[in-house]
């Protein structure tokens, strides 16, 4: 499961992540146990992790933070700080999701995904998507179908 991890994570919050894809959903105490890293260190991980929506809390104990129990994506999406995020969070099936959402507003608003403008646009409608409430950062209006200037 290594090849899942996000790259970016370093030192405790990395091992944590590491050892719930691992082992699944643990307690603050089993993860101190099984990462032999300092309470403080661990507790400390879990709230910035669980702040960032790396991981979800479930009561007493934590998991990584994927809506569905599938299968993990088989590479990272695209070379960035929010697919790498997006890759170690998400399974195979949460990301299909999200390909028929991106096709949804693209065609709604007729985004081009070679235009930085739209790509902008996706990319916050993306991070919403995995790591928000799930909705787009906007209500779709259909009032304004074929334009994303008033985004800005």
């Amino acid at each position: 499961m290594l090849d899942t991890l996000c790259v970016a994570l370093k030192g405790t919050p990395r091992i944590v992540v590491q050892v719930l894809k691992e082992k699944g959903a643990l307690s603050a105490a089993q993860l101190v146990a099984e990462t032999g890293h300092p309470e403080k260190s661990v507790k400390l991980a879990l709230g910035e992790l669980e702040k960032a929506r790396l991981i979800r809390r479930e009561g007493e104990t934590y998991a990584v933070a994927c809506r569905e129990t599938m299968a993990p994506m088989s590479r990272v999406p695209f070379n960035t700080d929010l697919g790498r995020k997006v890759h170690a969070t998400a399974c195979a099936e949460c990301w299909k999701k999200w390909q028929a959402q991106q096709l949804v507003l693209m065609n709604h608003f007729g985004l081009n995904p070679l235009d930085p403008q739209a790509q902008k646009f996706l990319f916050g409608a993306m991070e919403s998507f995995f790591f928000g409430d799930g909705t787009p950062p906007m209500m779709i209006d259909t009032t304004l179908q074929g334009k994303i200037s008033h985004l800005e």
